[in-house]
């Protein structure tokens, strides 16, 4: 028996946040993204390179209010927040993790683009978008099909689950 209601493996969501008084100058100086040129209303890519230049996680980053929000695109939140106290040191920041969201694909959204609706939160890649949400929702093997095929066609990255180690 054939069931096309189905959640993608990458459709839960690892996020990280950052506030406090100097989260964006600790992101600004921690991740590879021009975090002071972020617009309301957009996203951008991040990432977070070691020392060597290793990619330790990329993702999309946002505002919400003086928070900034980050959905990694693989790897887990919990271990990158651990991997990130270090550098904290006497910086006013606090960064929680979470991975009670899920992402489900979605129709075209300018790239870039960040729409909030209730409590759901669309992001644009252009030709589709991916909508985060605190509840999980079943999207068919077509629209996960569709959605993945166009995120590789654009090279849009996403790192395998043990970026980290």
């Amino acid at each position: 028996m054939h069931n096309d209601s189905t959640v993608n493996p990458v459709s839960q969501a690892q996020l990280l946040q950052l506030h406090g008084e100097d989260a964006r100058d600790f992101a600004s100086n921690q991740l590879a993204s021009r975090v002071d040129q972020l617009q309301s209303e957009h996203w951008q890519w991040t990432a977070w390179l070691d020392a060597g230049g290793k990619v330790r996680f990329v993702g999309m980053i946002w505002f919400e209010g003086e928070c900034l929000r980050i959905v990694l695109r693989g790897g887990s939140a919990h271990a990158v927040r651990q991997a990130m106290m270090p550098f904290v040191l006497r910086s006013k920041v606090i960064i929680e993790s979470d991975d009670l969201a899920h992402l489900q694909p979605g129709s075209a959204l300018p790239h870039g683009k960040l729409e909030r609706d209730g409590n759901t939160i669309v992001f644009g890649f252009g030709d589709y978008s991916l909508i985060l949400a605190t509840r999980a929702a079943k999207a068919s093997a077509n629209e996960w099909q569709h959605c993945t095929q166009r995120a590789i066609a654009a090279g849009h990255p996403w790192l395998p689950g043990a970026v980290l180690d």
